[in-house]
């Protein structure tokens, strides 16, 4: 491992590591991808927020708009086709996915929040049985602001889902962890944190029976900073983790093969414009990555996938100018590079979520802006 420094190295520099895995993958050609056909539920919004694989087919979920109100929006690709599967919803009012994780075709979970007739919003959390897709009751923190970001199953009987909620109506951010069993959701106990605001984003867990970890971020002496956690042992622990920027940094996604390989992605901001961030846990640390660079105001990760194979892939968007145009990054073996990523017209591009499997093609989910409204965008590897 390498380092080298964003400023004249000294004691406020910010380190970047240069990582280099074991892994078996080739150094290969960067991938081009291209758009898929997929599918939308109104003529109005429509955005999909994640995307996962099971052992036989991919899921997407979402929202969209019918007019009324925000519901529930998952798809399924089955034969090169996606195709919109009804899904229940918890509200005549706003409902939405922002998650969603799977061990088979026959058990799926999607998370996300919704909001009630009156009051403010509750966890959602549905679950599919090879058949349909049903609510099942999820826990809340007291009364105000509820909602879960992230979630993994890593049995039938083994499921974590991450977020937060506020203790007032001022929107005091507390990071929420809830666990199924099998046989209910419960909230778990987190660690003490040292600031005053919490949140979790996105949560992964490494194959064989491997840790788990969650990531997010927690609002310290002024400064928003990168919050990870690691569940071993029957018990969630901090983890301490980098941070690029001065002021306000947060990290959306993670992924993990093993509990020596974990990637963890989001965005720092400084004098208004985001920067996309990277970082590699190596079983010791985790330590920031170099990351291509864009001329823009604006370059976000929202999502990063590996799978066993070593192939990783971290989407997003970054700010052209005139539009936001999604971003795809590949990891190479020694190095983070950029991937040609299909643009959907001139308008708006965004990517959410990415998934990849050993032996499947890479797919990512978002939304594009067609001068209209918003509309599902899926794309997938010519790998």
């Amino acid at each position: 491992m390498s380092s080298l420094c964003l400023s004249a190295c000294g004691s406020s520099s910010v380190v970047i590591k240069t990582t280099t895995t074991t892994s078996s993958i080739p150094r290969t050609v960067v991938s081009a991808w291209i758009q898929d056909r997929s599918s939308n539920a109104s003529n109005s919004h429509n955005v999909l927020n994640a995307i996962t694989y099971t052992k036989t087919r991919a899921w997407a979920v979402g929202d969209y708009f019918n007019g009324t109100a925000d519901r529930t929006l998952t798809e399924t690709l089955h034969n090169g086709s996606w195709s919109v599967v009804s899904s229940p919803n918890a509200s005549s009012k706003h409902n939405e996915f922002d998650s969603v994780s799977g061990t088979s075709y026959n058990d799926v979970w999607a998370v996300g929040r919704y909001a009630p007739i009156s009051g403010q919003e509750r966890t959602l959390v549905e679950h599919w049985n090879g058949t349909q897709w049903s609510i099942v009751m999820s826990p809340n923190v007291g009364n105000f602001h509820n909602e879960l970001d992230g979630v993994v199953a890593r049995s039938a009987n083994d499921v974590w889902a991450v977020g937060h909620y506020d203790t007032n109506s001022n929107a005091s951010d507390h990071a929420l962890i809830e666990h199924w069993n099998g046989r209910t959701w419960q909230i778990e106990p987190t660690p003490t944190f040292l600031g005053t605001f919490s949140d979790l984003n996105s949560v992964t867990a490494a194959k064989s029976g491997g840790p788990v970890w969650a990531v997010g971020s927690e609002f310290v002496l002024n400064r928003t900073i990168t919050l990870i956690l690691q569940y071993v042992g029957g018990i969630w622990r901090i983890q301490s983790s980098p941070n690029r920027g001065p002021y306000s940094n947060v990290l959306l996604g993670i992924t993990a093969t093993t509990a020596n390989n974990a990637w963890a992605v989001g965005n720092d901001i400084h004098n208004g414009s985001s920067f996309a961030v990277i970082e590699h846990w190596d079983s010791r640390d985790w330590d920031l990555q170099e990351v291509p660079r864009r001329l823009t105001h604006h370059y976000v990760l929202s999502a990063v996938a590996t799978d066993s194979a070593g192939r990783a892939y971290a989407v997003g968007n970054y700010f052209a100018g005139h539009a936001d145009v999604s971003v795809i990054l590949q990891w190479t073996g020694e190095r983070w590079v950029l991937a040609s990523s299909p643009k959907s017209g001139g308008l708006h591009n965004e990517l959410l979520g990415v998934a990849t499997r050993k032996g499947s093609v890479p797919l990512g989910v978002g939304k594009y802006f067609n001068a209209t409204a918003d509309r599902t965008l899926t794309v997938r590897c010519q790998c």
